[in-house]
């Protein structure tokens, strides 16, 4: 009997640990994070300098912008989401009298337009202003058995951030300023 007793906890852990895991409760949402975190903006080469942009969330790195400036005043506008931000939106799902469904999309772009501007002052001083828009990935929902995305974004604005020349590292003559947004 006391061999039968210790056998019985072991099927069960066994039958529990066979039956298949379908992930997410019906109705809740999944997510797909947005792989694409490092950007580098303008040339490497020939420049004054370069603005790295940190973007943490709960101390943890999330993105990186490394801007690099080869002027002053200097201003750029770009797009954190160029290359993934492209994503289907179900308009409609229609039912065939066969009750046959099918779903319509329509492709649509995720607003990831940043732009940075760079001066200086008389003192050294550094003047950034930025408005960045960073694709964080997207929230999936199920809408009538047909998966549905919908875009999740991190905006980070801000005017006339002054960097002191002493906070301002320098290597080979260029300016290296790292901001923590």
């Amino acid at each position: 009997m006391n061999k039968l007793s210790a056998l019985f906890p072991l099927i069960i852990l066994v039958g529990c640990s066979i039956v298949p895991d379908s992930g997410k409760a019906p109705g809740e949402q999944r997510f797909q994070k947005n792989e694409v975190t490092q950007h580098e903006i303008g040339r490497n080469s020939h420049n004054l300098g370069t603005v790295n942009f940190l973007l943490l969330s709960n101390d943890s790195l999330q993105s990186t912008v490394k801007v690099n400036f080869d002027h002053l005043p200097y201003r750029t506008k770009f797009d954190l989401c160029e290359n993934n931000g492209n994503y289907n939106v179900l308009k409609k799902v229609t039912t065939d009298e066969n009750g046959d469904t099918y779903p319509t999309y329509e492709r649509k772009k995720v607003d990831c337009n940043s732009e940075v501007i760079v001066t200086q002052d008389n003192q050294g001083n550094y003047l950034v202003s930025y408005n960045l828009n960073f694709l964080v990935g997207y929230d999936v929902a199920s809408v009538k058995g047909y998966d549905v995305l919908l875009p999740k974004t991190s905006k980070r604005l801000l005017e006339n951030s002054l960097v002191q020349s002493k906070d301002v590292e320098y290597t080979d003559k260029k300016a290296q300023i790292i901001l923590d947004i």
